[in-house]
């Protein structure tokens, strides 16, 4: 059974560089519901200079 939520019970929306899912049915037409397996950004030399 999917998790499906509305878009008001959606509170935060995040785009890594990388993301990893294995339980297939944590995706919907919109993308992954709950928190991926894995995820990865990858951060530029410019990055580091903005913290």
């Amino acid at each position: 059974m999917k998790n499906k939520s509305s878009d008001y019970e959606i509170t935060t929306v995040v785009q890594p560089d990388i993301g990893i899912i294995c339980d297939e049915s944590k995706i919907d037409e919109r993308g992954c519901i709950g928190t991926p397996d894995l995820i990865i950004e990858v951060l530029s030399p410019y990055t580091a200079k903005k913290t």
